[in-house]
């Protein structure tokens, strides 16, 4: 399995950074430190086969919450915050609510789609939508470390797990079980038993 990751930084704050097609296809990796929302726009790929993850580092609204919201792993700066205010010019934001609907509470997304109101990082911590808050100095640094490059193993995982949530334990126990012996076919995976036999540091074939 050939996996590569690629990294979309968003970098158009004259626009709002709008998800257009121009924006994502733009060869641009670095955003500007601009206090504008970082995204306000659509067409995001709900469930991409790798790990995929979002630093935030200023505002995100609409669908740019829901970019947070549809990631396997999102860290925001203290400095960030996100809102849902299309209620704000009668325009509901049922499309993005989608998203944040599964990953918050049903009041929590309710009260954020019904008042429009932007909720701080820690705030957006607390409720489940992030991961992880740090320093607004830090944001690059970290930007850098989720960007490292995919281990097929890691898209093995995402797989199992997501399939296992709808299943019953029975269920959910024999498919990860299955995802645990494809899991040791893979090259990655010999070479890090090898690796641990031999007690030296693993040598990963990505």
């Amino acid at each position: 399995m050939s996996l590569q990751r690629r990294s979309v930084v968003l970098s158009d704050p004259k626009r709002r950074n709008a998800l257009s097609l121009a924006t994502l296809r733009s060869p641009k990796r670095h955003s500007s430190r601009s206090r504008k929302p970082r995204s306000e726009g659509h067409d995001a790929d709900p469930d991409p086969p790798g790990p995929h993850h979002r630093v935030v580092n200023g505002l995100a609204t609409a669908a740019g919450c829901q970019l947070v919201a549809s990631c396997d792993i999102a860290v925001a700066s203290d400095k960030s915050s996100f809102a849902m205010p299309g209620v704000n010019i009668g325009l509901f934001c049922s499309t993005p609510g989608v998203a944040l609907g599964r990953v918050v509470l049903r009041k929590v997304a309710l009260e954020v789609l019904f008042t429009g109101e932007p909720v701080s990082a820690r705030e957006a911590l607390l409720h489940g939508l992030l991961s992880r808050v740090v320093p607004e100095d830090e944001t690059t640094q970290m930007a850098k470390k989720v960007a490292s490059p995919d281990q097929p193993v890691l898209s093995l995982g995402k797989a199992a797990l997501y399939r296992q949530l709808a299943r019953d334990l029975r269920t959910a126990c024999h498919l990860t079980s299955q995802m645990m012996v494809d899991n040791l076919g893979l090259p990655d995976a010999q070479e890090g038993v090898k690796a641990f036999l031999q007690k030296r540091k693993p040598v990963w074939s990505h």
